[in-house]
């Protein structure tokens, strides 16, 4: 798979780019939780539990099967 340090869209702006990758699962926990990958140059946290559902993290199609 190949996952770019797309960054994120917070406050209408776009950050952090080449710095993480921060993508959406569709996997929610709460009203305002899901799951997300995250991943910087020295970590890597598949199930990250973000509360904030309205970022602005981009989605990419991957298919586990």
């Amino acid at each position: 798979y190949n996952f770019p340090y797309a960054g994120d869209v917070d406050d209408g702006s776009l950050g952090f780019v080449g710095s993480w990758g921060h993508y959406w699962s569709r996997t929610v926990y709460s009203t305002n939780g899901t799951y997300a990958l995250y991943f910087n140059s020295r970590n890597v946290n598949p199930a990250s539990d973000d509360n904030v559902r309205y970022d602005g993290y981009p989605i990419r199609c991957v298919a586990t099967t």
